[in-house]
């Protein structure tokens, strides 16, 4: 199976369990039960995020990856007060543990 057949296989099924996962209760105690009775769904799906992510890095081509980086350099500059440096080292970690932006 290509990762862009991959990718989305694992979009289609989030999709799935998406509205699995996002419901509405009107007591905590209603939701902690129906939470605990989709725990293997809500496993799957917050598993399947971060391997979405490194996927859809993966097929981006080397320019959108640059423009992907400099989309978020551009959103951490106006954010905070961390040096170019800094920014340019968040970005490279992010990248190497994650798989991706």
């Amino acid at each position: 199976m290509t990762k862009k057949e991959q990718l989305d296989q694992l979009i289609k099924r989030n999709e799935e369990l998406s509205p699995i996962i996002f419901v509405g209760f009107k007591t905590s105690k209603e939701l902690e039960e129906y939470t605990n009775t989709i725990k293997a769904e809500r496993e799957e799906y917050y598993g399947n995020l971060p391997k979405i992510k490194k996927l859809t890095w993966e097929l981006m081509t080397p320019e959108e990856q640059a423009k992907r980086i400099e989309t978020v350099r551009k959103i951490l500059t106006k954010k905070g007060s961390n040096s170019q440096a800094e920014i340019l080292e968040i970005i490279r970690d992010k990248i190497e543990k994650e798989g991706g932006l």
